[in-house]
């Protein structure tokens, strides 16, 4: 079966929704018990799932559910170019704000504020060009779980395959998102290796834009 580039897959110009799989190299886990150390990553869940909610409030791209493995993760995400200049503009604000409250959470922004970035009308073509990419939000969920992860477990390089690259299928109705272990229990966390269960722990469907 030939490889296709993910810009030949993923139209981040429309409106779609996509199957984003990222897998986890050296025997680095995101979730389960590693039976070799005994030690638990289970933890690691709340760290996805926290960046994801996050990431959901910034990002225009809806996050419809996710599946994490021992060492990999399913997202079914759709972009969202399509949402109102508006919107882009105060989802660009929470991402980069001119003000920021006492706690460092980003401050509300003001009308004069908003005009402002509405003003400038290549600056908000480009902002939601980034918003609303696949490629931009996976990045930005890959780096701190990665940089987390390693601080953890007292090592550097990689964390993600190929440092967070990720694989994509816009033919997403083929996968049963609803029943993820039925389709992922072969899964193994290393070649030639069975010592790791095929954990597997799905989240339910985050708010969506209609």
């Amino acid at each position: 079966m030939p490889a296709y580039a993910r810009r030949q897959i993923v139209d981040e110009t429309e409106v779609g929704i996509d199957h984003c799989v990222s897998r986890c190299v050296r025997r680095a886990f995101l979730c389960g018990q590693d039976a070799l150390t005994g030690r638990n990553f289970d933890h690691r869940k709340d760290w996805i799932q926290s960046r994801l909610e996050e990431l959901a409030g910034i990002f225009a791209v809806d996050v419809l559910g996710f599946s994490v493995i021992t060492n990999h993760i399913h997202l079914l995400l759709r972009n969202r170019p399509d949402l109102s200049d508006e919107e882009i503009a105060l989802r660009w604000w929470r991402l980069h704000p001119s003000r920021r409250n006492e706690d460092g959470s980003p401050a509300e922004p003001g009308p004069q504020e908003i005009a402002g970035l509405l003003a400038d009308t290549n600056a908000l073509a480009e902002h939601r060009r980034r918003l609303s990419s696949i490629s931009w939000l996976m990045r930005s969920l890959s780096e701190p779980i990665a940089r987390r992860a390693n601080r953890e477990d007292h090592v550097t390089g990689r964390f993600w395959n190929h440092w967070g690259t990720w694989r994509a299928c816009r033919d997403w109705r083929n996968w049963a998102f609803e029943r993820p272990a039925s389709r992922m229990s072969g899964s193994k966390h290393s070649r030639g290796s069975n010592r790791c269960k095929p954990l597997t722990w799905t989240d339910a469907r985050f708010p969506t834009r209609a």
